[in-house]
C-alpha cells in the first residue's frame, strides 16, 4: 500500500522519512488497517507544523520588510517599526508600508537625491517613474567662461568637444544651456543597442521598463525640436511656470521636480505570464518553471521539473526513474501529459486530455480524460473519469463531468470552470475550494474569456460559488435565466440577469447579482435586486431593484419605481444627473463626470489618441483630472468604481505626501502621466 498519500503535513512525511526501512516497509505492507504507523506520525505532524509555523511568523515579525519568499511581517506590527524608526506611513497598502519602514534609514541617507525619489515612487506608489528636475526646464542665460561638461560624459561623441576641427556641432554641444528649438533635428528618447543583455557603456544610458520590457534608452539632441512635447522625452527649455503645479501645468519651474508616469491600464494590462513555444530540460538537476505558456510541447529528458501556475500544451516526460517523483506541478493546465518512466504529483491541476505516467499521485485535480498509470498510485479530492483502474487509490473523488467556459486548450479561457458546474467540482477540493488549476485563485492574473453570441446560465442549483479574477470580454452576452450569481473582481461587457428576486419573512428582495470590484459596459437586472460594491457600469444600467454603494454610473441609470418594502439605496456614488425616481435613498453621492485616461492605439498607420473602449488597456481608469469627490469619494476615502481595491489614486496622492518629507524646503513634486512610458523608444540609428 502507498503511503505518500497519508501525509497532509510536511512533518509527519519527515518524521515518516527517518524511520529505519523495515518499519517503513512493514506499515505500508500491511493487509489490513496498512498505514496505521504514517496516519500516527502525519497526527504528530499536525502539531510539529503548528509549533514551525509559529516560530516562522515571529522570526518574520523581526523583519519589517517585503521578504522575496516565506512569511513577512504582521501588518499590525508595523505602526510599532514606525515609531521606533520616526516613520510617517502614508501608503495604503501593507507592501508600501514595509517599504516604508524598511527603508527609512537609506531613504534618509539619500534625501533629496534622484535615487531615492525614485524609490519612493517605486515602493510607495508602486510606479516606475522617469524624474526631470524643473530647474533644467527652466530657459537660462549663457554665461562666458563658465564651466562645461565634456560631451562623452553627457552620452555624445566627443565631436562635439572639437569646434575647431567640426564648428557646426557647436549648437548641438549637450552642455550648452540652449533655449531656442533647433528644428533640424528631433528631440526624442532613443534605444541603446546592448551586448547580449550586458549594461551599456554609454553614461547617459538608463533602463526603464516600457509595458513590462526592460529597455535601454539615453535622450538625443537635446536642442532640437521635441517630438512629443510634454512627455520623459521633452527636455526643452521653457520660461518659469509660476502657476501651482498640478499633472498638466506649472512644470518648468526650479523648484519642481517631475515624476513622469505611465497611466495604469487596470482589468486590461499586460500578460503577467511568459509566453514560449516549445522547452526542452535536457540537462541533470533541478528544473523549476513558473508562470509560463508554452504553446507547443515541453520536454524532460534528465532531472527534475517542477511547475508552479502554468499552461502547458504537451507534457512529454523520458526521465527513467520508477520510485523518485520526477515531475512536481502545482496550478498547472495541461492539454496532454505523457511521463512515461516515472513517478508525478499533481496538485491543484487541469488535465484537460490524456494522461500517462508510471505511478501518479494527485490531489484537488481535475482529469478530464483519461488517465493510464502502470504503476497506480493514488488520487485524492479530484475529477476522475468514470471507470478508473483500481488500481489507482481514490479517495473522496467524484465522475461528475466538468462544466468549462472551453474544455480545448488554444482556446482563451480553457479549463476555467463556470458556475453551474457540479458543486462537487466547484466545492470539491479537501479545503472546500474549487478542483483544478485554479484552486489557488486567479488574483492579479485574471483569464481573459470570450463571450460570443449569448451564452445562457441556470444558476438554480447553484451552491454560492463566486465566479472570479475573470475577464468575460466579446461583443456576446452572458445570461443567467434563473438562480444567484456572485462576481469579485469580473469584467463583463453585457452581462443580462433575468432571475426574478426571492423574499424574505418580511418581504424584501434579495439579490440576485451580487458583484464586488467589477467592470462592466452594459448591466441588466430586469427583475429582480442588483447589489453592486465598488463597481463601474461604463454605458446603460438597467435595474429593477438596486444597492449600490462606491460604485461609478459613467452613463444612463434606467431604475424601475421602488417601493416602501424594496427601495432603491446609492450611496458614495458618482450617478446621472437625470435620475429621478420613486423610492430612491441617496446618501454622499455626485453627479461630477467621470474623466478616463485616454491612451494611444495603432490603427492601420495612423496612432490615435482615444479613451479605451472595453477590453482595451487601461478601460475606465480615472485620469486625475477627475473631480475629487470621485477620485476620494468613497466611504473609506478612496476612489469609486472597479479599481477602489487596486487603490490608483491613493497611491498616486501617497507618493506626493512621502515626497514632501525628501525634498528641499520649497521643492515641490508633480507625478505627470505620461503615456509614451506605454511605448517602447525608437530603435537605435545604424551609424
Amino acid at each position: 500500500m502507498a503511503t505518500d498519500n497519508l501525509f497532509s503535513t510536511r512533518m509527519g512525511k519527515q518524521l515518516y522519512g527517518l524511520l529505519p526501512e523495515v518499519y517503513r516497509t512493514r506499515d505500508s505492507a500491511a493487509d489490513d488497517g496498512g498505514g496505521d504507523l504514517a496516519c500516527f506520525l502525519d497526527a504528530c505532524g499536525h502539531l510539529l507544523d503548528l509549533i514551525r509555523q509559529t516560530l516562522d511568523q515571529r522570526l518574520a515579525d523581526a523583519f519589517p520588510d517585503n521578504p522575496s519568499s516565506g512569511e513577512a511581517c504582521q501588518p499590525w506590527l508595523l505602526p510599532y517599526f514606525a515609531d521606533l524608526l520616526d516613520v510617517r506611513m502614508v501608503s495604503p497598502d501593507d507592501a508600501g508600508r514595509r517599504d516604508e519602514v524598511a527603508h527609512a534609514v537609506a531613504w534618509r541617507q539619500r534625501k533629496g537625491t534622484l535615487k531615492a525619489l525614485e524609490q519612493i515612487a517605486e515602493n510607495v506608489g508602486r510606479l516606475e517613474v522617469e524624474i526631470q528636475e524643473g530647474w533644467k526646464r527652466v530657459a537660462t542665460t549663457p554665461q562666458v567662461g563658465l564651466p562645461r561638461l565634456l560631451a562623452p560624459a553627457l552620452g555624445e561623441s566627443a565631436l562635439h568637444d572639437a569646434f575647431g576641427d567640426h564648428p557646426g556641432w557647436a549648437a548641438r554641444h549637450p552642455g550648452l544651456p540652449a533655449v531656442t528649438v533647433d528644428f533640424r533635428y528631433p528631440s526624442r528618447a532613443m534605444q541603446v543597442a546592448t551586448d547580449g543583455g550586458a549594461a551599456p557603456q554609454n553614461p547617459a544610458a538608463k533602463q526603464t521598463t516600457f509595458d513590462g520590457q526592460a529597455v535601454w534608452w539615453r535622450q538625443v539632441n537635446r536642442h532640437g525640436a521635441p517630438c512629443f512635447p510634454g512627455s520623459y522625452e521633452d527636455v526643452s527649455r521653457r520660461t518659469p511656470d509660476v502657476r501651482t503645479p498640478t499633472w498638466s501645468r506649472g512644470h518648468a519651474h526650479p523648484k519642481r521636480v517631475l515624476l513622469h508616469a505611465p497611466p495604469p491600464q487596470g482589468f486590461f494590462g499586460p500578460d503577467p505570464y511568459t509566453t514560449v513555444s516549445d522547452l526542452d530540460y535536457s540537462a541533470e538537476g533541478e528544473h523549476l518553471l513558473e508562470d509560463h505558456h508554452v504553446q507547443g510541447t515541453l520536454t524532460v529528458g534528465a532531472g527534475r521539473l517542477t511547475l508552479r501556475r502554468c499552461t502547458v500544451k504537451h507534457l512529454v516526460v523520458t526521465v527513467s526513474s520508477h520510485d523518485d517523483v520526477i515531475l512536481a506541478a502545482e496550478e498547472t493546465l495541461f492539454d496532454t501529459v505523457s511521463v512515461g518512466a516515472g513517478a508525478a504529483s499533481f496538485e491543484g491541476c487541469t488535465v484537460l486530455g490524456a494522461t500517462t505516467v508510471f505511478r501518479l499521485t494527485a490531489a484537488n485535480c481535475i482529469f478530464n480524460g483519461s488517465i493510464f498509470a502502470a504503476a497506480g498510485g493514488s488520487i485524492r479530492y479530484s475529477r476522475i473519469p468514470a471507470g478508473l483502474d483500481e488500481s489507482i487509490e481514490q479517495e473522496a473523488g467524484t465522475t461528475d463531468v466538468a462544466n468549462f467556459f472551453s474544455a480545448f486548450f488554444d482556446d482563451p479561457g480553457a479549463g476555467v470552470l463556470r458556475p453551474d458546474a457540479p458543486a462537487t467540482i466547484l466545492f470539491g477540493a479537501e479545503d472546500g475550494g474549487e478542483m483544478g488549476a485554479y484552486h489557488g485563485g486567479r488574483e492579479d492574473r485574471p483569464v481573459r474569456v470570450p463571450i460570443v453570441g449569448t451564452v445562457t446560465m441556470d444558476l438554480s442549483a447553484s451552491s454560492g460559488y463566486t465566479l472570479k479574477d475573470l475577464i468575460l470580454e466579446g461583443s456576446g452576452s452572458l445570461r443567467v435565466a434563473q438562480g444567484v450569481l456572485t462576481l469579485e473582481r469580473v469584467a463583463a461587457f453585457d452581462l443580462q440577469v433575468e432571475s426574478i428576486s426571492p423574499t424574505d419573512e418580511t418581504g424584501m428582495f434579495q439579490p440576485v447579482l451580487a458583484a464586488e470590484d467589477c467592470l462592466f459596459d452594459r448591466l441588466a437586472v430586469s427583475s429582480g435586486l442588483a447589489r453592486l460594491v465598488y463597481c463601474t457600469v461604463l454605458n446603460q444600467c438597467q435595474s429593477r431593484c438596486l444597492q449600490a454603494s462606491d460604485t461609478i454610473f459613467a452613463a444612463g441609470l434606467d431604475l424601475a419605481p421602488g417601493t416602501d418594502a424594496n427601495p432603491h439605496c446609492i450611496r458614495f456614488s458618482r450617478i446621472p444627473e437625470d435620475v429621478d425616481v420613486a423610492y430612491l435613498r441617496t446618501l454622499e453621492n455626485t453627479t461630477e463626470p467621470p474623466i478616463f485616461y485616454e491612451f494611444a492605439f495603432d490603427e492601420g498607420d495612423q496612432v490615435v489618441q482615444r479613451r479605451p473602449v472595453f477590453s482595451e488597456a487601461g478601460c475606465a481608469t480615472l485620469h486625475p483630472a477627475t473631480s475629487e469627490a470621485i477620485r476620494f469619494g468613497a466611504e473609506d476615502g478612496g476612489e469609486m468604481g472597479c479599481y477602489h481595491g487596486w487603490r490608483y489614486s491613493l497611491l498616486m496622492a501617497a507618493v506626493a505626501d512621502k515626497l514632501s518629507d525628501f525634498l528641499p524646503v520649497g521643492m515641490e513634486a508633480v507625478i505627470v502621466p505620461d503615456l509614451r512610458l506605454h511605448r517602447l523608444p525608437r530603435e537605435a540609428c545604424v551609424e
